[in-house]
């Protein structure tokens, strides 16, 4: 049997269960005379950390609302302050 375990990259917890960690990343594009995409870095979250960055997840009733205070500029801040920080 193959077991696979998968570590969260920002608190380090271990999960078997691989749909409850996410890929995040940023990706960049250049959309000139020759448009190419370039992705940067990704890494793997845990549905917490993932949930405390203020990121919200469907549910069988729809999305979650999100809080007004969090931006999309402020939750891209915090992601690359915490990759930083790595």
């Amino acid at each position: 049997m193959i077991v696979t375990t998968y570590t969260c990259d920002r608190c380090g917890v271990t999960q078997n269960k691989s749909d409850q960690m996410w890929h995040i990343g940023i990706d960049l594009y250049h959309f000139g005379q020759h448009p190419s995409p370039y992705r940067q870095q990704q890494t793997l979250w845990c549905r917490q950390c993932v949930a405390d960055v203020g990121v919200s997840f469907p549910t069988e009733r729809g999305p979650a609302a999100m809080p007004v205070e969090a931006t999309l500029e402020d939750k891209i801040r915090e992601i690359i302050r915490s990759e930083m920080e790595r």
